[in-house]
């Protein structure tokens, strides 16, 4: 049975509508359910909610799908900046990694600058010593003949004679160089000598044992006289 359309209706609905009465409670009252004025209106606000909710829903969704794409895109153009970093080290580490670094440097240079063990003579046989000494040429000397020198033989492989001018330094070009001796002496050119400087020459010999390695250097001087 059907009831009429009432301002008490109307009050109740705007209490509805106003959220001080909840619309289930509402709606279920015999007042309201027997009017169809009151039922059409419920199915409006039914249908405006459910449209409501689901435009809600929709809303949220987008909502998160633009916050997923807003991320992304700071990801990927921000993300190397915004990544923790290792932190830097402190003025101590760095201190101790330069004091490394510094040492390592330093090895290395007296690595190379240490002679090989083929090159380094053995101690006590640099110089003329007791076990070698110089034949022809030392000091002033009339003519450039065959140049000797005499030692202990055992051991030796060969020898290697170097003439230098007399006051060029220890590592300046040789004028000339023979480098595979077999005896314990050795004969100049003409042509050879006559490169040779007026203020005379420094030669050294160096004595190689079997194996390649320098056992003995000596040096003297030698010069033309002037009659």
């Amino acid at each position: 049975m059907s009831s009429e359309h009432t301002h008490d209706h109307e009050e109740r609905l705007e209490r509805v509508l106003a959220g001080a009465e909840d619309p289930v409670s509402a709606l279920a009252a015999s007042e309201l359910a027997s009017c169809p004025e009151c039922r059409a209106m419920a199915k409006e606000l039914e249908d405006l909610t459910n449209l409501l909710d689901a435009t809600g829903a929709e809303l949220h969704e987008a909502d998160e799908a633009e916050d997923r794409a807003h991320d992304e895109l700071v990801e990927r153009v921000l993300g190397p900046h915004l990544r923790p970093t290792r932190p830097t080290p402190g003025p101590a580490v760095v201190r101790l990694w330069l004091g490394v670094a510094a040492a390592a440097v330093v090895l290395f240079v007296l690595f190379l600058s240490a002679p090989w063990p083929g090159d380094r003579p053995e101690p006590g046989l640099l110089g003329p010593g007791d076990d070698w000494e110089a034949g022809f040429p030392v000091g002033e000397v009339a003519a450039w003949n065959t140049f000797t020198w005499s030692g202990p033989a055992e051991g030796v492989g060969w020898y290697e004679l170097r003439i230098r001018a007399r006051d060029a330094d220890a590592d300046a070009p040789e004028l000339l160089l023979a480098p595979d001796l077999r005896e314990p002496a050795w004969t100049p050119t003409t042509e050879e000598t006559a490169t040779w400087p007026e203020e005379g020459i420094r030669w050294e010999v160096r004595v190689i044992d079997g194996s390649g390695r320098r056992i003995a250097v000596f040096s003297h001087e030698a010069w033309l006289s002037s009659r």
